[in-house]
């Protein structure tokens, strides 16, 4: 799939203008008890430290800026502030990572099938690719809202 075909005209360019480019692969330090899986790896190793977008008027929602941000050190032991992962992961029965932020707070995380979520006071399924989801938060496209339902004393996502 050629990059023309990946992305709008207007997502290419603020990727570009990030320092993103084609095949872009930059190397990930696994640091030990790091549970990263491949879904991760590849879109932290295209998009890793890049900031994308800006926050303004969006199409139908804000458009906001994204921060891929590489954790290279073992983010579950002893860090609250990365609860929301293992509780996504329980959520959905498979593996999830924090792969970045937006500037207005939320938090990006993957599954293993390259499914992302934009997790917060709201929660929200942002795509199926990561490609969806940079499009959606560059342009300002709106999201579907994550619904939970509680099943055998277990919350998970009733929407996606």
């Amino acid at each position: 799939m050629s990059d023309s075909t990946r992305f709008s005209a207007s997502t290419l360019r603020h990727l570009e203008e990030s320092g993103w480019y084609p095949e872009r692969k930059i190397q990930i330090p696994v640091a030990e008890g790091m549970d990263i899986f491949p879904a991760a790896l590849k879109v932290l190793q295209e998009f890793g430290n890049l900031n994308i977008g800006e926050r303004g008027q969006g199409m139908n929602v804000a458009k906001d800026s994204i921060e891929f941000r590489i954790m290279s050190y073992d983010w579950k032991k002893g860090n609250w502030h990365f609860d929301y992962v293992d509780e996504l992961a329980k959520s959905i029965d498979m593996r999830a990572y924090p792969i970045g932020f937006t500037s207005n707070g939320g938090n990006l995380v993957i599954d293993e099938e390259g499914r992302v979520f934009m997790l917060g006071d709201i929660d929200f399924f942002m795509g199926s690719s990561i490609e969806e989801t940079i499009e959606k938060i560059i342009n300002g496209i709106k999201a579907n809202k994550i619904e939970y339902k509680l099943v055998d004393d277990k919350w998970i996502i009733d929407n996606i």
